[in-house]
């Protein structure tokens, strides 16, 4: 078996199945699950660290049609608050490394699910487009979220913008559910101007609390085809030429209402608009990471 980062043939298996990704498949997404610790085999490479489930185990048509077919998370959409101030805290820190562009400032989320990241990037002066597989949630960006430029599809929709196009892509939770996340960091290579940046999330698997939790970490996942570490982030930034400009964790910030309708597992319970207030949280196991485009 060859590690899909470094294509070193010094890979180990890592942890053994505890659930069945073709079983996975058959079920439905929801952004929202907290079945954790549920995973096909995991294998992890000696030489670079990169973990990821063989391809062998990955039915692409399948994989594809669970995202597709995804019905719409209404726990997802009920945590907006929370959301959009996530969103605001990244375009913050966007606006601080990227270089002013004109005349336009064009922005693609890759895996923009309901939109909610695309509306606050428009309020910030962008010209947002996005990419989903998800039928329901690109129908909902364009409708309720007034998104006309988003469009349904992965890497053919991505192909179809010119090169050289945008001068910021991001992708939230992306890579680690791609059947190729080397594929799609060359099409977002091709589409950045230079100078562009590239901000993507992923979960760390050499983080303290996922070496806590270990088989139970919450980054465990049974849609989860690839894990990063620290080294391995490195690597596949320099495996693309692009500069390094921040790493940090990833702090998500989330609505009073939805840490309880989620403790109380009751996604319709009604709250008094008081519990919209919204705190940051996370578990330093995420990072949050922008990479600069350095060649035309």
């Amino acid at each position: 078996m060859m590690c899909l980062l470094c294509r070193s043939h010094n890979v180990r298996l890592l942890l053994k199945p505890s659930a069945s990704l073709s079983k996975t498949l058959q079920g439905q997404y929801f952004i929202s699950s907290e079945r954790f610790g549920l995973h096909d085999a995991i294998y992890q490479c000696a030489a670079c660290s990169f973990a990821f489930i063989p391809r062998l185990l990955v039915d692409k048509h399948a994989l594809d049609a669970f995202y597709e077919n995804a019905p719409l998370d209404i726990q997802y959409l009920r945590d907006s608050f929370g959301r959009k101030k996530t969103a605001r805290r990244i375009l913050g820190a966007i606006d601080s490394f990227a270089p002013p562009i004109n005349p336009h400032k064009r922005i693609l989320d890759i895996g923009c699910n309901a939109g909610l990241f695309l509306r606050e990037a428009e309020l910030a002066g962008f010209e947002g487009y996005g990419v989903d597989l998800s039928r329901n949630a690109v129908l909902f960006a364009q409708k309720h979220c007034g998104l006309r430029s988003v469009v349904r599809g992965g890497g053919n929709a991505i192909a179809q913008f010119p090169d050289n196009f945008f001068s910021v892509i991001t992708a939230f939770d992306v890579l680690e559910h791609v059947y190729d996340p080397f594929s799609v960091a060359a099409l977002v290579d091709r589409k950045l101007r230079k100078n562009g940046l590239f901000v993507f999330t992923a979960p760390l698997l050499d983080s303290p609390s996922a070496k806590i939790m270990g088989p139970y970490w919450h980054g465990f996942l049974p849609s989860h085809l690839s894990y990063f570490t620290r080294d391995a982030i490195a690597r596949f930034i320099a495996r693309n030429g692009w500069q390094l400009v921040m790493a940090r964790y990833y702090l998500r910030f989330f609505s009073l209402a939805s840490i309880i309708r989620r403790m109380v597992q009751k996604n319709d319970l009604w709250l008094p608009s008081f519990f919209n207030i919204t705190v940051g949280a996370h578990a330093f196991d995420e990072i949050e990471v922008y990479a600069r485009k350095q060649k035309s």
